[in-house]
């Protein structure tokens, strides 16, 4: 009963910020059917992540990796298996959603649409942790609401690449997030914590950036409203022109 209570809010949390996101732009034309459009994709993305976790994991056990020392084992599954495929996926699908996208989207728009990829794809994790983990992971996971952080960070990130025009910060948009949930799973790992109790401080801090975050995605979605650079439609004269001010 504990575990359903606690996967309600993990869902809960993360419907409300989609809706609250939705809203904020909901004037702009196409804007609410593109939010639509990425909820639906970021809870698909979950189906591909698993089935090439389900390969990759066969074809490591093929390669001997069941025999690697436990630690080696614990990096494969939780920054390969899950980080890296998480995030990969996500992005995937957050460019189909661009691509498909009905409305002349701006930095602003980007951002949105990665966090509510992010969000969908943890209303459908917190299923799965709710069956192999106990509610006060699921809950810190959904309170914090992680997946739409790290969808955060690459959506500003891919935003400010496109507005921009640099690739470093097209590398940042995948990285920052990948080396973030990588650490921040493989930190968890109870193996690592027993060679030393160090290792706990680590989860720990990622937490407290990630609520960090939440709150600077707010504060991110209430206020670049009123800038310009983060409204105008990219790649259009417009555009280039604030650019080169």
């Amino acid at each position: 009963m504990i575990l359903v209570a606690a996967l309600l809010i993990c869902v809960g949390i993360s419907y409300l910020l989609y809706r609250w996101i939705r809203k904020q732009n909901e004037n702009k034309p196409g804007y609410s059917e593109s939010c639509k459009t990425a909820l639906k994709n970021g809870m698909i993305t979950a189906f591909p992540v698993v089935g090439c976790a389900l390969v990759l994991h066969i074809l490591g056990n093929a390669a001997g990796l069941q025999n690697a020392h436990v630690l080696l084992r614990e990096a494969y599954k939780d920054i390969i298996l899950a980080a890296f495929l998480e995030e990969f996926f996500k992005y995937l699908f957050f460019r189909r959603v661009v691509r498909k996208t009905v409305c002349e989207y701006s930095w602003y728009d980007l951002t949105a649409f990665m966090v509510i990829v992010g969000l969908g794809f943890g209303m459908l994790e917190s299923v799965e942790y709710m069956l192999v983990s106990g509610p006060g992971q699921l809950l810190v996971r959904g309170v914090l609401a992680m997946h739409g952080g790290f969808g955060f960070l690459m959506g500003y990130y891919y935003g400010k690449a496109k507005y921009t025009g640099k690739t470093k910060y097209l590398v940042l948009s995948f990285l920052l997030p990948f080396l973030m949930h990588g650490i921040y799973d493989y930190t968890l790992t109870e193996e690592l914590e027993a060679v030393s109790d160090v290792f706990i401080f680590i989860p720990v801090t990622i937490a407290m950036l990630a609520f960090v975050l939440l709150i600077r995605m707010i504060v991110f979605f209430r206020k670049a409203k009123n800038k310009e650079e983060f409204m105008i439609p990219l790649h259009t004269e417009q555009a280039e022109a604030v650019k080169n001010k």
